[in-house]
């Protein structure tokens, strides 16, 4: 699967409950697919584009599985890095 390439993308991450919120693009209605355990793509319902991921337990989830599994091109390293600190 190759990945799509993204303009624009926030991010949240709870730490509370490990969950990571991607968000792409400009919100709108979507809905979600989970093809692997604990890694939700949501889609757009009118372009069929990728508008968010949510990852549970994102401090246990291996960058190679989401990079396997998302199809957006997203730096997983440079989030970890970011919210988890570590390198």
């Amino acid at each position: 699967m190759s990945a799509a390439s993204v303009s624009r993308i926030d991010s949240r991450y709870d730490s509370g409950h490990d969950i990571l919120y991607v968000l792409i693009g400009a919100p709108e209605p979507s809905s979600y697919s989970e093809d692997y355990p604990g890694i939700l793509v949501r889609y757009s319902e009118v372009q069929n584009d990728v508008k968010g991921v949510t990852v549970m337990s994102f401090s246990r989830t291996d960058p190679e599985i989401l990079r396997r599994h998302v199809p957006v091109d997203i730096d997983w390293d440079e989030l970890r890095r970011q919210y988890l600190r570590v390198e």
